[in-house]
């Protein structure tokens, strides 16, 4: 990875309004590492300083043509020029919109015409999807054709099932691009990380659990809320304010992080951070730098009593707990803040890009 001592990274981004200041600010934008150079209609209220007109998108092509990056960035497209799948009023209502006065938030609709030229002069050009279902949606068909790598959040541990929606639009085709895939991770802001945790020793709740309700989050509460004859139990079905939810996690030993739209939450990181030990279901997609089991987190299966025994056993074992949530607060702060996250996306890019150069 870059350090002081080398050249920061010169990158070309295009990125959406989504998870503008979230995820490409601290992973890219204001990485120390990369010196970039953006398109994005942002969210500010005015009109972006980094939209892109005619005469900056034809400048920007001649950089690429002259290898003045030495990477391309995107994020999915959202905002399409001619929206699919409306009403002829409405597709004529939001074409005339993103055409005129709201050109700028076209975002990453202007991005596959760049993986073609990059593909073509020579420059790698990477996908960074933050969605949370499974697959690539076929909008995104043209990134993954004409990309060097895609980078997927809720990957398949088989990758081709990922991509089962653009066979159905575009046949078995695209499965020959399956080996473009790399797992990503959302990760946890920098600024959510505390600086001091409470000892181990000293956490008065034994298993805490919170968060939006759903169907599986009211099931998991519930054979929670059985144990409270046994463990010191805490289940909050109500919204509780910030500060007393970081209260909890630092008072938790264990606390359970149900899967909501994808499997990975940033929920399990703030538990990880704050020195407890998040409790999980078994995945059935990876995602970069996992946390691994009885290593950064207690796994559970939802069939039998999995649940119930695995919360028992780690519970009966607080010296080997106490060992875990010290290895996962470390692990979080290694491996999944933002920052650490972005130079993964460099940098796995720009190696196994260089390697096939050099072949």
């Amino acid at each position: 990875m870059p350090n002081s001592a080398t050249a920061r990274r010169r990158i070309l981004a295009f990125w959406p309004a989504s998870d503008y200041e979230d995820y490409f600010t601290p992973a890219f934008l204001n990485n120390p590492d990369f010196d970039v150079e953006i398109v994005s209609g942002d969210r500010t209220s005015r009109k972006s300083p980094h939209a892109a007109g005619f005469a900056r998108l034809a400048k920007l092509r001649r950089q690429v043509e002259r290898k003045e990056f030495d990477l391309i960035v995107s994020g999915t497209v959202w905002n399409m020029a001619w929206p699919p799948h409306k009403q002829l009023a409405t597709q004529l209502a939001q074409a005339f919109r993103f055409h005129t006065y709201k050109r700028g938030m076209l975002d990453t609709y202007l991005a596959p015409a760049f993986a073609r030229l990059a593909a073509r002069v020579g420059i790698p050009f990477v996908t960074v999807d933050l969605r949370d279902p499974c697959f690539v949606y076929p909008w995104d068909w043209p990134l993954l054709r004409d990309g060097f790598l895609y980078f997927k959040r809720e990957l398949f541990f088989w990758p081709v099932r990922s991509l089962l929606p653009l066979s159905v639009y575009h046949g078995e085709q695209v499965n020959q691009h399956a080996d473009k895939l790399r797992p990503l991770s959302y990760g946890i802001l920098q600024s959510v990380i505390p600086e001091k945790v409470r000892p181990f020793a000293e956490r008065d709740i034994d298993v805490f659990m919170s968060g939006s309700v759903n169907p599986l989050r009211i099931a998991m509460g519930r054979r929670l809320e059985q144990l409270k004859g046994e463990f010191k139990i805490e289940v909050c079905w109500e919204r509780i304010d910030r500060t007393a939810y970081f209260d909890r996690l630092g008072r938790s030993k264990l606390v359970l992080c149900v899967e909501s739209f994808g499997c990975e939450t940033w929920r399990m990181y703030q538990v990880s951070a704050s020195g407890a030990v998040p409790l999980i279901n078994w995945p059935y997609v990876q995602n970069a730098f996992p946390l691994e089991p009885n290593r950064h987190a207690i796994y559970y299966s939802c069939i039998g009593d999995d649940f119930e025994r695995q919360v028992r056993l780690a519970l009966a074992d607080p010296a080997r707990l106490a060992e875990i949530s010290q290895a996962t607060r470390a692990f979080t702060k290694q491996y999944k803040d933002r920052a650490a996250l972005g130079r993964y996306v460099v940098e796995t890019a720009l190696e196994e890009f260089r390697q096939i150069q050099s072949r």
